[in-house]
């Protein structure tokens, strides 16, 4: 991939993180945790750190061993972290105590994270208004499984893309960041669309 990096076992299923800027600078980061595949950290013109995110089940525990394996990097102050996290309080009751999407929450919130949906639109966790995935694209099973977490001084805007046009490419929308970009005016972030590139009919949990 020209302006961009990619990882998968597959050549037609994986994660990519790219940009079509050729001015746009990205550094594939060597960061812990590397046996979990769909976890994808780079750099930004040396100055954003992007982990791009598609977690398999069990969703939310495999992503909280990935942040006991990057403890270390978190105190970086322009982290993002987003794609499709699988994950949703709702489905909390299923998985292993500490081991939760509200755990992973609580654990961030210390160190300033935000989910940045949450955060612009005053909602709870798990009483989102606006789903990012619906269910074999039926428009009745929505949920809200798509997330980026990041602190709030890089937040800029953030908005899911409702245009249901999408569904004919994935049975997930768009979620699209503007950051607060240290070295210039935002830049807009699509790392949902990256790891959507190849599709799956997950239930979520």
């Amino acid at each position: 991939m020209r302006y961009g990096y990619w990882v998968g076992e597959l050549p037609y299923k994986g994660l990519a993180v790219f940009s079509t800027l050729p001015d746009v600078r990205l550094e594939k980061l060597d960061w812990p945790g590397k046996d979990k595949i769909m976890f994808l950290p780079v750099r930004i013109n040396d100055a954003v750190t992007l982990v791009g995110v598609w977690t398999f089940k069990p969703y939310c525990e495999v992503f909280g061993d990935y942040l006991t394996d990057i403890e270390m990097m978190l105190d970086e102050p322009c982290l993002i972290m987003m794609g499709d996290f699988n994950s949703n309080v709702m489905f909390d009751k299923l998985h292993r105590k500490g081991k939760t999407w509200g755990a992973c929450l609580d654990r961030l919130s210390p160190l300033g994270f935000v989910d940045a949906y949450h955060f612009m639109k005053k909602e709870e966790q798990g009483g989102e208004s606006t789903p990012t995935f619906f269910l074999y694209r039926h428009l009745d099973r929505p949920y809200h499984l798509d997330h980026c977490l990041t602190r709030p001084e890089n937040i800029k805007d953030f908005k899911v893309d409702t245009l249901y046009k999408w569904l004919n490419l994935s049975d997930h929308l768009p979620i699209i960041l503007d950051i607060e970009d240290p070295l210039g005016p935002p830049h807009p972030l699509y790392p949902p669309l990256l790891s959507d590139v190849t599709e799956g009919n997950n239930s979520g949990g």
